[in-house]
């Protein structure tokens, strides 16, 4: 054992390798998070409230996309990064010193360990003299909010040291407060709390009024916004021609039609806006203050026929239930799509849709109608013949029961009964009656198929 302390103090003093790496940020994104506030003295009309607010806050803030690192923000992610790589690297230290220890006393050869256990030694000596300046942070990161994912996105409201609650959410920057109810006012306090710097960086109080949540709701997301962009920004409207046009702005769908996009930070910004049949426009627009205006007008597309070509010709074209005449035919594409048919006598019906963007000529092979009209008449025949004859069949029933009935109903007869079975005979010669009936009708439908068919093949 004093013979391994003694190879583990040797590599100690060994010198330090300078071409190590300083450990990188594991994060690519800047997370924050929205609690439920702490509701205090709430009445039960007004806990809604506590849950309410920061879901319609953190909706609101939704459309910021970017946050930029301050340099104090930087070097204090940087420590947290350092700190987080000495960490694990002192756990890897102390679990090879127990593999190596428990190698010792089975009297096994460590010379591995040995080896292993000095290079994590070194790497951690290495770790707790490196400057957190020398870590590279990113100073731009894309804003996620936490937890993604969730149908309910707020973190549980901590009581007791928010700091240690954003750290354990691996978050940026949290945002919590307690809503409070005194004498029937609802007062709030709402915290912002930056972990990298490891403070409060915004404390909101106010008053809430019932009939004026959404004053409230515009007052935070204003001191709000600059801590989660980080930098100046300013919101751009586009009002494009067409009105329904689909608007992008640096490659991502901004929205239809009027479209305002906030929250971008200054600077060159492009826009895209295209529509159906009209040539898509690409701007660029330079953002320098807090807010502007862009109102790209598209070119229509020139109108070209379509031709439309079936085979056989001569079939009857029709475009939305409108008879345009037969093919081959020329027409023009409407602005959104519609439908389209082709009938021809002999051949099935061919449907399609003519799109805006249709230019080359459509074709269309026509199947013909191989259904023999001969055989349907023999399969109407055939089911009129059978229908009737299960109808005169059924007849037997209400006979035979009617005229048991009328036997027993004899005083003196043979086969004489009870009024009560006399009743049943009765009854079931009418039900018997009832189902020769709907035979009958059956048989009655079956025959008008037969002769429709027979008329259509006259025809």
């Amino acid at each position: 054992a004093l013979l391994a302390l003694a190879r583990g103090a040797a590599a100690e003093a060994q010198p330090a390798d300078p071409g190590a790496d300083p450990p990188a940020d594991p994060r690519a994104d800047w997370r924050v998070g929205f609690t439920a506030l702490r509701a205090v003295h709430l009445a039960a009309e007004d806990s809604y409230l506590g849950r309410a607010i920061p879901r319609l806050l953190q909706e609101r803030l939704t459309p910021i996309r970017r946050h930029r690192l301050a340099p104090d923000e930087q070097l204090g992610r940087a420590r947290r990064v350092l700190a987080e790589a000495v960490g694990e690297q002192r756990r890897s230290v102390v679990e090879l010193q127990r593999q190596r220890d428990r190698q010792a006393l089975a009297r096994a050869d460590t010379a591995a360990l040995d080896e292993q256990l000095a290079a994590a030694r070194e790497r951690l000596r290495e770790l707790r003299e490196l400057a957190p300046e020398e870590l590279e942070i990113a100073a731009h990161k894309p804003l996620a909010m936490a937890p993604a994912g969730s149908g309910d996105p707020r973190l549980p409201a901590p009581r007791f040291a928010p700091l240690q609650a954003a750290r354990e959410a691996d978050l940026d920057l949290l945002i919590t407060g307690v809503l409070e109810a005194v004498e029937g006012v609802l007062f709030l306090r709402l915290e912002a709390l930056d972990d990298n710097l490891g403070r409060t960086v915004l404390t909101y109080r106010g008053v809430v009024r019932r009939e004026a949540v959404a004053d409230t709701l515009e007052e935070l997301e204003r001191q709000l916004a600059p801590l989660m962009t980080g930098e100046p920004w300013g919101a751009l409207t586009v009002h494009p021609t067409p009105a329904q046009s689909a608007v992008y702005v640096d490659g991502a769908f901004a929205g239809r039609g009027a479209t305002e996009v906030p929250y971008l930070p200054l600077g060159r910004h492009t826009i895209r806006v295209t529509a159906p049949r009209h040539e898509p426009l690409e701007r660029t627009v330079t953002l320098t203050g807090s807010a502007a205006t862009v109102a790209p007008v598209l070119e229509p597309l020139p109108q070209q026929p379509v031709t439309i070509v079936s085979e056989p010709p001569g079939a009857a074209l029709y475009l939305d239930s409108r008879y345009l005449g037969t093919t081959p035919l020329q027409v023009t594409a409407t602005a959104r799509p519609a439908r389209g048919l082709l009938r021809l006598g002999g051949y099935r019906d061919a449907a399609f849709v003519l799109r805006p963007a249709a230019a080359a000529p459509l074709r269309f092979d026509l199947a013909p109608d191989e259904y023999d009209l001969a055989q349907r008449q023999r399969e109407q025949r055939d089911r009129f013949y059978d229908r009737f004859g299960a109808a005169v069949v059924s007849l037997a029933g209400p006979l035979i029961l009617f005229t048991a009935a009328g036997e027993a109903g004899q005083p003196g007869g043979a086969r004489a009964a009870a009024g009560a079975e006399h009743g049943l005979l009765i009854g079931g010669g009418f039900a018997s009656l009832a189902l020769t009936g709907a035979l009958l009708v059956r048989a009655g439908v079956a025959l008008g198929d037969y002769l429709g068919a027979a008329g259509e093949g006259a025809r």
